[in-house]
């Protein structure tokens, strides 16, 4: 399933973290390479003081707090209630807490910071507004007078998965223990209740002002500092040093992506030269071996690569600690159809090519049906696609004036 980099996942303002989704760019091209869901930039940055990071209480009734999450193309979300409402938060390591701008109407709430934003394009977005919510509700968790942006997340991909954003500084609260695989997660203001014996990789992290987590570690021999980034859906991504990887990796490891690498909220990149390899990388000297990565703008280690393990935050301690699932597989292979997908304007277009599978599209072809089904909005083409579990599909495009049909069969490109 093509994965592209929608700079946070994706829209949002930058140090709230630009979310980063790796949707699939139509779920026909696997792999992690993401299309960057909001990574955006800030200016005026200096202007929010430390303090507003550290805002926020915790109440809990019980020691230990079951909440199911639902994983949405590789997302983890929660289910919150804010004065009464429910919402959909994504749980989001990489990123601020933000809330719905319907919030900040209905509570009343005062500004008490503003900021401008630029999304990974650089492309300037309005004015945010940094405010303090009284209260918001996961479970029987209430977190109080918690720093958050109130953002109307209005780009369409991103209202199909999530309403706002359940961020690190809100999450650093808590102890959490996140299960991906069986929809759960656990949070405890005691690490005790959530500890066990069979830890397989103890991880060190530092963070940032707003509490995300980066682990250092290195991809043939380059070091890296990876953002700890579960609002990012693919395994690993380093910046797209493209020449290099080529030259240092055999080529039945690595493929070549040409198209649009970013879509941030205000628009899509241009498009460049890409990769995604299969390669060994270590995470604070543990080595994880036959990994997927792909060539982005940042280093990345995201929520498919945390399916196979159960994993636990602490904050506290600054302490990742990771035991393997015994429920799932590494994933070896990755097999697509060669392109990706997404829609521009009403109309969904080829963005993104694999190199090596030869296909007949082309960038900018309209996809006119994919076994006969037309796609009416993105929401349908995410989420309700299922050629992602097919290995033949028949596709009709629109080049030109011409109408052209094509058969394509799944292919493997790593293994």
């Amino acid at each position: 399933m093509n994965k592209v980099i929608y700079c946070p996942v994706y829209l949002i303002p930058r140090f709230m973290k630009r979310t980063i989704i790796v949707l699939p760019l139509l779920s026909l091209f696997c792999g992690c390479d993401s299309l960057q869901n909001l990574k955006t930039k800030s200016r005026g940055i200096d202007k929010v003081p430390d303090e507003f990071f550290e805002l926020g209480e915790v109440q809990m009734s019980k020691t230990v707090e079951l909440v199911n999450l639902d994983m949405v193309n590789n997302l983890p979300v929660f289910s919150i209630e804010i004065n009464g409402k429910k919402y959909r938060f994504l749980i989001d390591t990489g990123a601020l807490t933000i809330v719905p701008r319907e919030v900040f109407k209905d509570l009343g709430l005062s500004v008490k910071y503003r900021g401008m934003f630029n999304d990974i394009n650089n492309q300037q977005s309005q004015v945010k507004d940094f405010v303090i919510v009284p209260s918001l509700k996961v479970n029987n968790i209430e977190f109080n007078n918690i720093g958050a942006v109130a953002f109307s997340i209005e780009n369409d991909l991103m209202n199909c998965l999530y309403d706002g954003i359940l961020g690190a500084n809100a999450l650093a609260q808590l102890k959490w223990k996140f299960d991906f695989s069986n929809n759960k997660a656990y949070a405890s203001k005691s690490l005790d209740y959530l500890i066990t014996d069979s830890i397989d990789y103890s991880l060190d992290f530092t963070t940032n002002r707003q509490k995300t987590p980066f682990v250092k570690g290195q991809v043939l021999n380059q070091p890296f500092n990876f953002m700890f980034d579960t609002g990012y859906s693919a395994t690993f991504c380093v910046p797209n040093n493209y020449d290099f990887y080529k030259e240092n990796t055999t080529e039945n490891n690595f493929i070549t992506v040409t198209g649009v690498q970013t879509v941030g909220v205000y628009g899509a990149s241009n498009a460049t030269k890409s990769f995604q390899m299969k390669t060994d990388l270590e995470i604070d000297q543990a080595t994880f071996s036959n990994q997927f990565v792909s060539g982005a703008s940042k280093a990345l280690l995201g929520s498919e690569f945390l399916m196979d393990f159960v994993f636990i935050l602490d904050w506290e301690n600054q302490k990742i600690q990771l035991q393997k699932n015994e429920n799932t597989k590494f994933k070896n292979k990755l097999r697509s159809f060669g392109f990706g997908a997404l829609f521009v304007g009403d109309k969904l277009k080829v963005l993104k090519t694999v190199e090596e599978a030869q296909i007949p599209l082309q960038i900018g072809d309209e996809i006119l049906s994919i076994n006969n089904h037309v796609f009416e909005n993105i929401c349908d083409y995410f989420l309700d696609n299922k050629e992602k579990e097919l290995d033949e599909i028949e596709v009709k495009i629109k080049r030109g004036n011409d109408t052209l049909n094509f058969s394509l069969q799944k292919q493997i490109f790593l293994k």
